[in-house]
């Protein structure tokens, strides 16, 4: 395996004469092993996913070394403190959810948002969800969901509030996306 390094550091080519390295060599040795122990930080817990496009290989490189970078301050602060240090894996799950949590606060707003995600969601941000059930056709008549794919063809008994189109149980909401867009 061939090396080749260049530097502007070392002036003169001088030669180790016990390793017979050059200086540059020995230097780039002595100094390396900061790049090693971050490669074995983000091997022992990664966020990556096998993939064949490089630019998402960059990205989960981008986020593996984020993640021990502000591991590391953080354990800085902490220390500082004098209090205890969360572990990286418990950090790392408590930044994700985090940054996740205004997020998800925005979309449970989301009228249309299915019964189940906005289940997963309260519970990830441990809302109480309040239960409000849209008002039922009084004629009793089942009408196919305006928001499903026609090939679904679901039928239901509920309907939006302000423009009385049906909703099934997945967009089921007091009032439709379109209405709450227009309000």
């Amino acid at each position: 395996m061939c090396v080749i390094l260049l530097s502007t550091f070392h002036e003169k080519p001088y030669v180790n004469k016990e390793s017979k390295k050059p200086e540059i060599i020995e230097f780039d040795n002595s100094t390396k092993g900061a790049v090693d122990t971050l490669d074995q930080m983000c091997s022992n817990m990664s966020c990556s996913r096998k993939t064949r496009r490089w630019p998402l290989c960059v990205f989960y490189d981008i986020i593996n070394i984020s993640l021990v970078n502000s591991h590391v301050l953080y354990g800085h602060n902490m220390t500082r403190k004098s209090e205890k240090v969360m572990s990286r894996k418990k950090f790392a799950v408590k930044l994700s959810e985090d940054l996740l949590a205004p997020w998800m606060k925005k979309r449970l707003d989301a009228p249309t948002l299915p019964r189940s995600t906005r289940t997963i969601i309260s519970e990830l941000l441990k809302i109480d969800m309040v239960c409000e059930t849209p008002k039922t056709n009084e004629s009793n008549k089942r009408k196919i969901c305006a928001f499903c794919p026609y090939k679904l063809r679901r039928m239901t008994r509920f309907f939006c509030q302000s423009c009385t189109r049906a909703m099934c149980g997945d967009h089921r909401a007091n009032v439709c996306k379109d209405c709450s867009e227009n309000e």
